[in-house]
């Protein structure tokens, strides 16, 4: 039996980066997503239910497949880091983030960490702190 290897990528997708279905992105995306080896990754971002900077919001779960073109880094992460992710993903609320409202400027993609306000930089050292880098 293998042993399950959990990991977490970070990624961005810049300005006016392809997208499916001929779109490009306006103003650039982030997002994470967790992995346990055994599949598909898990894809988790932020973003308005249209393309409005100032919108209600909602969870996406597909921005791996709609980014054309993106960037990231991965790391290794623990069991107990890989649930923490899923299960906000899955319900930020549970955290205390809401999804009713994104707005581009004050609560965005860049704002994905229970009880956070930071900067997309910000995030990604807290998301990957402590953990080892995935060669």
């Amino acid at each position: 039996m293998s042993r399950k290897h959990y990991t977490v990528t970070i990624y961005y997708a810049h300005a006016g980066s392809p997208m499916t279905r001929d779109r490009k992105s306006g103003p650039g995306h982030m997002w994470y997503s967790i992995g346990d080896g055994t599949g598909p990754e898990k894809s988790y971002g932020f973003g308005p239910k249209t393309g409005s900077p100032v919108w209600p919001g909602k969870v996406t779960k597909d921005d791996n497949s709609t980014y054309l073109e993106k960037h990231g880094k991965t790391r290794e992460i623990t069991k107990a880091q890989y649930e923490e992710l899923e299960k906000f993903g899955e319900d930020p609320s549970s955290a205390g983030f809401s999804t009713s409202w994104y707005n581009a400027f004050t609560h965005s993609c860049v704002l994905i960490l229970p009880g956070r306000r930071c900067t997309s930089r910000a995030s990604i050292y807290l998301i990957l702190r402590g953990t080892r880098h995935h060669t």
